[in-house]
């Protein structure tokens, strides 16, 4: 999981330019599956948990072993669905969440997941109630799997989805924004990249230009120090040994030009971007 999810962001925005770039496909195609990376982000620790407490169902099945009557095994089979259900459904909450443009704000997605949880673990209780009034051994052990799994899902869909859906907005609105105009900050880096053609930049550097530039044209809630620096922190990652200099080189004349930076304020050493 990302510490910072507006970086992290970040670096799957400029996968997907670099994708497109390299490949000659088009934006949103790639945007599609480096969406699907984000979504993973809120869905991956819940899924996990879901999965391990199936593990921790079939567990009880092989402590008891010969005494798993077909009673035992039946109510296993109808918790392990209804924790499979949990994760399909969880997972059709983050897609709605995660997006360029969600169906459903985080909050809401994250109430929506627990109501989900909630209600699948009294259907659980019900089936082990019942099947309690019939003496049925291995109840206990059953219960104690399923609510630990469907519990630690619930808190950490809750931690997870939304840093999740602040990725998926942030991506969406760079790749999606790039797309519909990318005229105008090729233009400014063609202009303030002196000396050095875009098609003589290596795809890691132009991209990282656009994605600043386009930040610094279109994105004036951001700090034009905050821009700036993590796309020297991109070109420090991803780039050559000289990427971070030419990338925040370019980018602070653009961002001056466009009266974001004071001419001659030093760019270098900006304040780093808040989670």
């Amino acid at each position: 999981m990302p510490l910072l999810p507006r970086r992290y962001a970040r670096e799957l925005a400029l996968k997907t330019l670099y994708q497109a770039d390299v490949s000659a496909t088009r934006l949103p195609d790639v945007l599609v599956t480096m969406m699907e990376q984000a979504r993973r982000v809120g869905m991956n620790p819940a899924e996990q948990a879901l999965r391990s407490a199936s593990g921790d169902l079939q567990k009880c099945r092989a402590a008891l072993g010969k005494e798993a009557t077909p009673r035992f095994r039946s109510v296993l089979k109808q918790i392990d669905a209804e924790v499979d259900r949990c994760r399909n459904a969880l997972g059709a909450v983050c897609e709605a969440t995660v997006a360029s443009r969600p169906t459903m704000n985080a909050e809401a997605g994250v109430s929506h997941g627990q109501d989900i949880l909630t209600e699948a673990l009294s259907r659980i209780d019900l089936r082990l109630h019942a099947a309690s009034g019939y003496g049925m051994v291995g109840s206990d052990c059953l219960r104690a799997a399923a609510v630990t799994g469907v519990e630690q899902a619930g808190a950490l869909f809750g931690r997870y989805l939304p840093p999740a859906a602040e990725v998926g907005l942030l991506l969406g609105q760079i790749v999606n924004g790039i797309a519909a105009d990318s005229a105008m900050p090729d233009a400014l880096i063609t202009r303030f990249a002196r000396g050095w053609d875009m098609r003589r930049q290596s795809a890691v550097d132009r991209n990282i230009l656009r994605l600043g530039s386009y930040e610094l044209l279109a994105m004036n809630d951001i700090p034009a120090a905050v821009t700036l620096n993590e796309a020297v922190e991109l070109a420090k990652k991803y780039g050559s040994e000289d990427s971070s200099r030419f990338v925040n080189g370019v980018l602070a004349a653009i961002a001056s030009h466009l009266g974001r930076i004071s001419p001659g304020v030093p760019a270098d050493a900006p304040e780093m971007e808040p989670s």
